[in-house]
């Protein structure tokens, strides 16, 4: 599973920062617990999202695969093709004598 890894957010560095610029520190402490919820949820979201996206990515398997059956048909659309050409011809040359 591939995930979005983000710093952690530092809510003791928000709520000192928070008190220094005059914010009460009962208000700092809810403000910083609830942008750290914020970003979580943010965080969590992305990864659901990132996850269903890379549902519909291709690998380099399904790609060689694909490669490999448009192979196959153009050889035997070749060939059928080739077939019917000298089938015509055969037809037509048969008919001309």
């Amino acid at each position: 599973m591939t995930a979005i890894n983000l710093k952690h957010f530092d809510t003791l560095g928000y709520v000192e920062k928070s008190v220094k610029l005059g914010v009460s520190e009962e208000v700092a402490k809810f403000q910083a617990r609830e942008l750290e919820a914020m970003f979580d949820l943010t965080v969590s979201n992305s990864n659901q999202q990132l996850e269903k996206e890379l549902d519909n990515v291709a690998t380099k398997a399904d790609i060689q695969n694909l490669r490999f059956e448009l192979l196959k048909w153009v050889v035997g659309v070749g060939a059928t093709t080739v077939i019917a050409i000298s089938g015509i011809m055969f037809t037509l040359l048969k008919l001309m004598h």
